[in-house]
């Protein structure tokens, strides 16, 4: 520590100078104004660096530290920077600084500041006073103004940061972003604002500072990774650089200063994309990152009736390279992130439905030193696909990551179903139960149905080996040896021979090959059962005696009906024979007569002596059409006294056969005939 020199001058007096009394000031403490300068350099002698002091001439002037701010000033001594004098043009005591001070100190912090410096000013107003050692003491304080000499000057820069793409906008990404400023007032206020560098993305599009005054950075607008890897291929290349400026609020603007810095932004691969299939000859997509492709689609095929497991299934590409059609591929999936999730695949539906167990598929990693991962589709062991059944299998495959976001991507397989012989035809039918009339002619078809009237029966024959888009296959079809029907090509049983008879063979039993025209002759058999319908082609028989006679002792028998005879009768199509009366010669003798079912004939009215009567009973099947035959009976009535001789008047069916019985009625009325 040292001590400050003192400062003494003696004026000489005048006698136009002011009052004496007034010479040292009335102010008790005086404040004059600095600008600060480099330090420890003479400052140029200029009316920025000279101050009136006090207005008048004191006899003496002296400047002493201030024992109340003693540690400011020890440092910066009077004599070594400042000097007073006496201005006789303006009549003034003068101050002027003679040695720049750095008011800023050499840190942000304003506790090295240089702000006032404060010293004693001992003031004798004229001669007496300084005889008498009657001095005025003065507060001085010199203020040392600040200059905008000093720009902002960043904390902790450049700075690096990284921002994940699914980032929401809006949300601040960086608080760090920190300036100093050595200054004081406005000129120590810092504004921050953003720029694009010239290398690599822009990034004001995306990013912004929200406030000026607050070193944050937020995010403007979503990002994306995938658009950004598209260009580098590489995903430490992936980031913006943006220039922070730093700039103070000194006025002029024209006098502010700034620092500039940058920050790099390293943009992350974020879980917004699903996986992609990909393989050379596909329509890929353009907005990939990779090779992606759009709607990807593979075929493969496999034999009809093959029940072999299949590991895997050999693939095509859809479409084909150019440059070798023949050319197999693997299904390789892979994450469109670069997270490189692993991926399975699994076989969601098909179409048509319902073959999804047909197939299984399983997943790996296909190489080691890739993030692809692979899908083999393999045919179950045991499970036959018939082409007559289906000729092609579009198969929906899924990858799907293995992440919590369990993201998606769908590709197709069409798998064809190839034709073969391996296997024998098939035999389907509509019933193998079938009718037929026997009054069928040759060429009439069996029916499925007892009426032989509504269904043909149809056999149809298929290879399990073509689908029916393929050209018909040639196959032989027979039936066994001995049996009156055949089969046409379109699979109708025919009779092919007029010898049905229902009363001599009720049904047949067909046995019905089909072979393949082709070696090894695969053959199949089916069984189909004929029913022949009986047809009423037979009527009734009316059993020995073909007519009856009968005679019947005169009476009333309307109380009491008599049997007086059964007729009898058989038919070899529908039997038993019903049996009704179907008419009585008179024909108003009709009521006296009845007929039951089963052909008894009864007498139900009154016969009187003498009275003959042709009945004719009919007897009728029960086919369609009904058949009917008749039966004659002749009913008297016999008188018991005659008085004159008998005539006799025969009566004689007309479908009598030779040698048959006739009939002698009795004597009286000639019988009117039938």
């Amino acid at each position: 520590m040292f001590l400050l020199a003192s400062i003494t001058l003696l004026i000489l007096r005048s006698t136009t100078v002011l009052s004496q009394s007034k010479a040292c000031g009335t102010e008790s403490t005086i404040v004059v104004k600095f600008p600060e300068s480099l330090s420890s350099q003479a400052t140029p002698f200029s009316v920025d660096f000279i101050q009136t002091l006090l207005n008048g001439q004191p006899a003496l002037v002296d400047v002493n530290f201030d024992p109340t701010d003693r540690f400011t000033t020890q440092f910066y001594p009077f004599n070594d920077y400042f000097t007073i004098s006496y201005n006789a043009i303006v009549q003034a005591m003068q101050i002027r600084m003679i040695k720049g001070i750095d008011r800023d100190g050499t840190t942000s912090s304003t506790e090295d500041d240089v702000n006032i410096l404060q010293y004693q000013l001992v003031c004798y107003p004229d001669v007496s006073s300084v005889a008498s050692n009657s001095a005025m003491f003065r507060v001085l304080k010199i203020q040392i103004v600040d200059v905008n000499d000093n720009a902002p000057v960043f904390v902790n820069a450049p700075y690096s940061i990284s921002v994940h793409e699914l980032t929401p906008v809006g949300m601040t990404v960086f608080r760090g972003i920190s300036a100093t400023d050595l200054d004081e007032g406005p000129n120590k206020q810092i504004f921050y604002s953003l720029g694009t560098s010239q290398f690599n993305f822009n990034g004001t599009a995306y990013f912004n500072l929200p406030s000026e005054q607050e070193g944050i950075l937020a995010l403007l607008n979503a990002i994306d990774f995938e658009s950004m890897y598209r260009v580098t291929r590489d995903a430490s290349l992936t980031y913006f650089n943006l220039t922070i400026t730093a700039r103070d609020n000194a006025s002029p603007p024209s006098a502010q200063k700034s620092t500039q810095t940058s920050i790099k932004i390293l943009i992350t691969d974020g879980d917004d994309q699903g996986p992609e299939f990909v393989y050379p000859s596909c329509i890929q997509n353009k907005l990939s990152t990779s090779n992606s492709c759009v709607r990807a689609k593979y075929s493969a095929s496999i034999t009809s009736g093959n029940g072999s497991l299949i590991n895997p299934l050999d693939l095509m590409p859809e479409p084909r390279d150019v440059t070798n059609s023949t050319a197999k591929v693997k299904i390789l999936m892979q994450d469109r992130d670069n997270l490189n999730s692993s991926l399975i695949c699994r076989i969601i539906r098909t179409e048509p439905p319902g073959y999804e167990s047909y197939f299984i598929t399983t997943s790996a990693l296909y190489r080691s030193n890739t993030k692809q991962y692979r899908c083999d589709i393999e045919k179950s062991g045991g499970r036959i696909l018939y082409r007559s059944n289906i000729s092609s299998i579009e198969l929906i495959i899924e990858a799907q990551e293995q992440s919590p976001n369990a993201r998606t991507e769908y590709a197709s397989v069409l798998v064809s179903v190839l034709p073969s012989n391996l296997n024998p035809p098939v035999i389907t039918y509509n019933s193998n139960t079938g009718y037929i009339f026997e009054n069928s002619s040759v060429g009439a078809r069996v029916y499925t149905d007892a009426a032989a009237s509504t269904t043909l029966l149809k056999l149809a024959f298929t290879d399990p080996d073509t689908s029916s888009s393929d050209p018909p296959v040639q196959l032989t079809t027979t039936v066994s040896a001995g049996q009156p029907f055949a089969v046409t090509q379109e699979g109708y049983i025919v009779l092919n021979s007029s010898v049905l008879d229902y009363e001599t063979t009720t049904k047949y039993v067909l046995t019905v090959t089909v072979t393949k025209a082709t070696s090894p002759w695969y053959s199949a058999t089916v069984t189909v059962t004929v029913n022949v319908l009986n047809v009423n082609d037979n009527s009734p028989v009316i059993l020995v005696p073909y007519n009856y006679s009968v005679t019947v002792t005169a009476g009333n028998y309307t109380t009491a009906p008599r049997v007086i005879v059964t007729v009898q009768a058989t038919d070899i199509d529908f039997g038993p024979p019903q049996f009704k009366l179907n008419r009585v010669i008179p024909a108003n003798a009709t009521s006296k007569f009845s007929v039951s079912q089963n052909g008894s004939l009864s007498v139900t009215g009154s016969l009187s002596p003498g009275d003959v009567f042709a009945v004719y009973v009919a007897a009728s099947d029960l086919g369609k059409p009904v058949r009917s035959t008749e039966a004659f009976v002749v009913v008297s009535v016999p008188i018991t006294c005659q008085k004159s001789p008998r005539k006799y008047l025969i009566y004689i069916n007309e479908e009598e056969t030779i040698n048959a019985t006739v009939y002698v009625p009795l004597e009286g009325q000639p019988l009117p005939l039938p």
